[in-house]
This record gives C-alpha cells, sequence and structure tokens, in this order.
C-alpha cells in the first residue's frame, strides 16, 4: 500500500473507534442516570397516577359551564395546553405561505410563524386531518407533551382546531434537526464539518440522554418516545438539542404490575437503541 491507502485506513479504524467510544460512553452516562432515578422513585411512599383530567375540570366551578359547552375530548386538550385560533394562526404564517415552510413531514407541514410581538414559533399543519390516524397524531401529541417541560423537550404551546384542520403550535427551533447537519447537502459539508465537531455532538447526545431518562422516569407518569430518530432532535440557538415528534409516544399505567415489566423490558430499551442509532 502507498501513504494515501494507508492513511484512508487509519482514518477508517480512527473514525470507527470514535464512534464506539462516544456511544459506550453515553449509554453508561444514560445508564448511570437511570439507576439513580429509579432509586429516587423507590424512595417515594407515594406514587401520583396519571389524574382524570375531565373529572378535574369539571369540579371547578368557574369553568363547570366553558366545559358543558365542549366535547370532552377538546375540554381534556384545554386543560393540558393553550388553544389558539384559526385566524390568528393563519395570520402569524402569512396565510400558509410556501415561503414559510420549514418541515415537510408524512403527518404534517410545518410553518415558521411570528406573532405581532415578534415572538417565533413553528406550526405544524396536520395533513387529512379528517382521517383517524391523523387525528390520533394530534391527540396523542398533545396528551404526551402538553404539559411537560424539560429544557430537553422541544415546548407544545399551543393546538388549534376548526373543522377538520388540526394544527400544533411549538417554540421555534432556529437551527432545524440534527439529522440535516450529520447530513448535510455537498454544498452546505464544510460548513457543516466546522461547526458540528466532536465536542458539540458529544454535548447533543448528553442531552437527548438526558430528555429520554426524564422521560422514562419522571415521577408524575412515564412516557416511552419510540420514535426517536436524528430528525426528530431539534437544535436551538445555542445547539441544545430538543426531543420533538410524540405521535408513537405510550404512556405507562403505573398500577399494571404487567404493564411495569413490559416498559423495562421492551418500551425504554427500544429508546435506548433507537438513541444509539440516531448519532450515526
Amino acid at each position: 500500500m502507498n501513504f494515501i491507502e494507508y492513511f484512508k485506513e487509519g482514518f477508517v479504524v480512527g473514525y470507527v473507534v470514535s464512534v464506539g467510544f462516544v456511544t459506550a460512553s453515553l449509554m453508561s452516562y444514560y445508564y448511570l442516570i437511570w439507576l439513580n432515578l429509579k432509586q429516587r422513585r423507590r424512595n417515594k411512599a407515594k406514587v401520583f397516577p396519571f389524574r382524570n383530567t375531565i373529572q378535574f375540570l369539571t369540579n371547578k366551578p368557574h369553568i363547570h359551564d366553558q366545559v358543558c359547552k365542549l366535547s370532552p375530548q377538546i375540554s381534556e386538550l384545554q386543560w393540558r395546553t393553550t388553544r389558539m385560533s384559526f385566524e390568528e394562526i393563519s395570520k402569524a404564517t402569512n396565510e400558509f405561505s410556501k415561503d414559510n415552510i420549514i418541515g415537510l413531514g408524512r403527518m404534517g407541514t410545518t410553518y415558521k410563524a411570528m406573532l405581532q410581538n415578534g415572538c417565533l414559533l413553528a406550526v405544524k399543519r396536520l395533513h387529512h386531518a379528517s382521517q383517524q390516524l391523523f387525528k390520533k397524531h394530534f391527540i396523542c401529541e398533545i396528551k404526551s407533551i402538553g404539559r411537560l417541560r424539560h429544557n430537553n423537550l422541544v415546548p407544545l404551546l399551543g393546538f388549534c382546531i376548526k373543522g377538520v384542520e388540526r394544527i400544533l403550535v411549538y417554540k421555534y427551533m432556529s437551527n432545524g434537526n440534527l439529522y440535516d447537519w450529520l447530513h448535510p447537502r455537498e454544498e452546505d459539508k464544510a460548513i457543516a464539518a466546522m461547526t458540528v465537531e466532536w465536542a458539540l455532538r458529544l454535548k447533543i447526545a448528553v442531552g437527548v440522554a438526558r430528555g429520554l431518562a426524564w422521560l422514562h422516569h419522571h415521577s408524575s407518569f412515564l412516557l416511552a418516545h419510540l420514535d426517536i430518530t436524528s430528525r426528530s432532535i431539534l437544535l436551538n440557538q445555542n445547539f441544545e438539542p430538543k426531543i420533538s415528534n410524540y405521535s408513537r409516544a405510550v404512556l405507562m399505567n403505573s398500577n399494571d404490575p404487567d404493564s411495569s415489566r413490559t416498559w423495562e423490558l421492551d418500551l425504554v430499551k427500544s429508546d435506548v437503541y433507537c438513541f444509539g442509532l440516531s448519532l450515526e
């Protein structure tokens, strides 16, 4: 072999070893977080199950009349997050202009929106919202993250229902998704290589691990994401990772022993496995 061939072979081996080392380190980090949170949960004498939101709402006298006028499902969604008007969202996206499209997905089109006060939002307008699959996605997303707040989760700020329209409103993430940085277009490869160096990749991976650990072992209720990919990891202006897309998320029934076993052996492990793949 000549020098160039030796260099290429050494580069490939070094790259593979580096990826393996980083992945193993992150798995160990996640495992330690999991052990710590599990021990804290054991030390708590009381477990707070997921509350019946409809009953909670109807017990509030000052909103009892409002709940009676709305369907039970919409009432529950409004308790979890803010219901926004279609007119307000339409205006913020410039009538859903093509120029404001920042994402095209299987479930919907995402637009960049700006409110009158200058606040930037990401608005996901679901496709074919009259179909059952898209309705299920809409409800699941709100029920999953409507009240969740963590530094490494994309916050759901609101929703909109009007006719067949189903819209979800999130905080805007200016640096897009991780996939586009790991797999840039040919003309963007140089910028991506300089920006997403190993130190930043490690920071992103640790942030995602923290977000997943919090979802899996939160004291109030537990949630498995089940769709962790580099496309579902968004980055804010400081490249802080935010987990998004909860259409396949599953809540654990803390009162069912069989559900607890399935949770640890199947669902959580699936998230951890997909987390490792998302770093490639």
